[in-house]
């Protein structure tokens, strides 16, 4: 495949994928199986900085305000005391499996469908 077609598809599914979080889907499904096919294959390490080359931080943050219907609670924006036990995108994103919420070790969270 040429380099401007891979770009292209790349700009699409990023374009796609914004739409995604900015919507607030919310899939349940491991990353590889929302991502086009083969997109995060040539990745060398999956993380924040590389989830936020397609994603906005901030339509992130958006989508998950007031978090299960609980005013002032968002996951992906936690408060300044849990900074240090906040991690990356892939602390709950998985590649190969459906995410989990890890505040759930310590909390009950309401999990939305296909999350663990």
């Amino acid at each position: 495949m040429q380099p401007r077609y891979r770009l292209l598809i790349l700009l699409v599914s990023c374009i796609f994928a914004a739409l995604l979080v900015s919507c607030g889907v919310n899939t349940g499904q491991p990353l590889r199986d929302i991502h086009t096919e083969g997109q995060l294959d040539k990745a060398v390490v999956v993380d924040r900085s590389l989830c936020l080359t397609c994603h906005s931080e901030d339509n992130v943050i958006k989508a998950t305000v007031n978090y299960g219907g609980q005013t002032g609670l968002n996951i992906h924006e936690p408060p300044a005391a849990m900074a240090g036990y906040y991690g990356d995108c892939t602390t709950c994103h998985q590649v190969d499996t459906a995410p989990a919420i890890t505040c759930n070790q310590c909390h009950e969270y309401k999990l939305p469908d296909g999350w663990q």
